[in-house]
């Protein structure tokens, strides 16, 4: 997630200024790089997912439940229900990768004797 995140900044960064921006990125940006990050990771975690659920509710192993999946619904099938994977690993990475950051910096600028650690925390 974080090597997705970067990339993603990285290009959005190169789009606004032709190149790597100097500086520190903007909230808008940490935001969209972070859910990006998400959305790319629920590319992978949704079918391997899908198929671990489906395997508790029905027994045997974890490839006869891959291949039950993929013979009834083919490989869309692995992707039921993906969307609101996308949707929550989106709002999880866009929370820990962007929000806690942003949350913690507006903490130390209005109470500077606060520590780094209780800044963290209190994010």
């Amino acid at each position: 997630q974080f090597a997705s995140a970067n990339m993603f900044l990285n290009s959005l960064r190169r789009a606004r200024g032709g190149g790597v921006a100097k500086g520190e990125p903007t909230d808008l940006e940490r935001f969209g790089s972070s859910a990006f990050a998400g959305l790319a990771s629920a590319t992978v975690q949704s079918p391997f997912q899908l198929v671990e659920v489906n395997q508790q509710n029905t027994g045997g192993t974890m490839s006869a439940c891959a291949r039950r999946v993929l013979a009834t619904h083919g490989v869309s099938g692995l992707y039921r229900g993906g969307s609101m994977t996308f949707v929550r690993e989106g709002i999880f990475c866009s929370s820990y990768m962007a929000m806690a950051p942003i949350m913690k910096a507006r903490i130390q600028a209005r109470y500077p004797d606060l520590s780094d650690n209780s800044a963290s925390l209190t994010a």
